[in-house]
């Protein structure tokens, strides 16, 4: 659906990203760890529990609330903040169910919901191009299904941009769906978190403004339109940011960059065969950082924050919200075991574009200036860097990543360089797994070879066999098991009347 209107004397074009309904179906939630979290977790699974959150939607007719008379939302208090709907949009009422939807929402706890038209919020309602500097946002989360052309989009970009670093709070922004540049709102905010759909069908590349050549998007979750990737991944920021909440340790990683980071770090990238990076382009160009996946983010927050240290190794995931003062480097060491490996090693920097008014008065004229940070990888021996392996240098984006399939035992270090002072939030999220020993097979009752292996707990161990080990072996692919505990059992059920087999266990495959 297309809209044109003006505010200001600025036309302004507005694109629902979808405007019907998407299927019901909860089979997201597996894909992107949420069933494997709460299978962990149980009752201790976050809800969302006392976060907050502004949902922003374009009209629908003239309508742009979610029905809050729909028994996903009972409970649930919701502020019409622009005041003039008419009654309930579907797509908001969509929008809504995945984000915070009692019985269907990635975070169904969330009760205080603030709502606003898209042309209110990007003129007097929030934003107020031509006018002050925008409004104060005291909700944690902004959730932004929609997408628009501007007369205006470079001052309404550094608006929001100014906004997220002022007020601390997320925002998730959505790409277009169907191929074509990345939309001049939002997607071309530094600050704000920019989604796709895991099937790549939505607007990708370059930004084209406000410095060109950024990518988009930064994460991608398996949703069918924009519209509904965009609240399960602000559903997962509600999870992360109620465990913070109630954890003092984690403080540090309210700050939006952290979270960002955080979600980055712990998106999967298996389901693309073609996902890649360069030196300059920190992700894909396609998918971002990968898929969301909240049991990797969940598990990279609560490892903890480990500081910059060139005396003590960092755990192997954890995060940091730190300060460098000038054009200076910190240093994170992690150290690989002995007789393990360490796999998906995902590391991500974030760091927010600053805005200030260049001229105090009646209007707010917004000024950027960011300063630019890398990211160097190395070996690393007593605490000192040997060899570079990799590095993410973009000299435009507000993002660096490193990611490698896996890593040998051995120490490795994490350059953060700056060429100006800057607070920046890093995490990373590994894997870590013992190279399992095999103990000598044995013979069931059934015929059946059994064996038992040293493993890690929860750790995925790809099982393969062979009948000989002479020539070019040929490794049959049995299964992929993992184990609650330190031991693995495995029954080789097609091995019935076989004189010898021989196996072999690859972690993490």
């Amino acid at each position: 659906m297309l809209k044109v209107v003006s505010i200001r004397g600025q036309r302004v074009l507005i694109v629902l990203l979808f405007f019907g309904l998407a299927s019901s179906s909860s089979a997201f939630k597996e894909a992107v760890g949420f069933t494997q979290l709460q299978t962990r977790l149980g009752g201790l699974t976050p809800t969302g529990e006392g976060i907050t959150v502004s949902h922003v939607e374009t009209l629908v007719g003239t309508n742009y609330m979610p029905d809050v008379g729909n028994t996903e939302f009972f409970g649930k208090t919701f502020t019409n903040k622009t005041g003039t709907s008419g009654g309930a949009s579907a797509h908001a009422t969509t929008v809504g169910i995945d984000f915070y939807g009692r019985y269907s929402g990635v975070a169904p706890d969330i009760k205080g919901i603030a709502c606003y038209e898209a042309d209110d919020w990007r003129g007097a309602g929030f934003l107020k191009p031509g006018s002050a500097d925008p409004l104060s946002e005291t909700n944690r989360i902004q959730n932004h299904s929609w997408i628009a052309t501007s007369t205006a989009k470079i001052d309404l970009t550094r608006r929001l941009d100014y906004a997220i670093d002022r007020d601390g709070f997320l925002a998730v922004v959505g790409l277009n769906n169907g191929p074509g540049p990345v939309p001049d709102l939002l997607a071309h905010s530094y600050n704000a978190l920019s989604v796709g759909c895991s099937d790549g069908d939505h607007s990708y590349g370059l930004t084209t403004f406000d410095d060109a050549g950024r990518t988009k998007p930064e994460l991608v979750a398996p949703r069918p339109y924009v519209s509904f990737a965009v609240p399960v991944i602000g559903g997962a920021a509600a999870m992360l940011l109620e465990k913070v909440d109630g954890t003092p340790a984690l403080a540090s990683a309210a700050n939006p960059e952290v979270i960002k980071a955080i979600l980055m770090a712990g998106a999967t990238k298996d389901e693309f065969s073609d996902w890649d990076r360069t030196h300059s382009r920190p992700i894909d160009d396609k998918y971002g950082a990968g898929e969301l996946n909240i049991f990797n983010s969940y598990y990279t927050l609560t490892a903890g924050r480990s500081e910059a240290s060139s005396t003590n190794f960092a755990e192997n995931r954890g995060w940091d919200f730190a300060s460098l003062t000038g054009a200076t480097s910190a240093w994170y060491f992690v150290s690989v075991p002995s007789n393990h490996v360490m796999s998906r090693f995902s590391v991500v920097l974030t760091w927010h574009r600053e805005i200030t008014d260049s001229n105090p008065g009646p209007v707010f004229t917004p000024v950027p200036s960011m300063a630019n940070l890398d990211m160097f990888f190395y070996t690393a021996t007593n605490y000192t860097p040997v060899t570079l392996l990799d590095w993410s240098t973009s000299m435009v984006d507000n993002i660096e990543h490193y990611y490698s399939r896996r890593l040998e035992e051995g120490d490795y270090a994490i350059e953060v360089r700056s060429d100006d002072a800057a607070d920046y939030a890093l995490a990373w999220h590994s894997m870590t797994a013992l190279i399992p020993t095999i103990s000598p097979a044995q013979m069931t009752e059934s015929s059946e070879f059994q064996f038992e292996a040293d493993v890690s707990p929860h750790v995925p161990y790809g099982i393969e066999a062979a009948t000989n080990l002479i020539g070019n072996v040929d490794w049959v692919n049995l299964a992929t098991n993992s184990s609650a505990t330190n031991v693995l059992i495995f029954i080789d059920t097609n091995s019935t009347n076989l004189f010898r087999r021989f196996y072999r266990m690859i972690p993490d495959p």
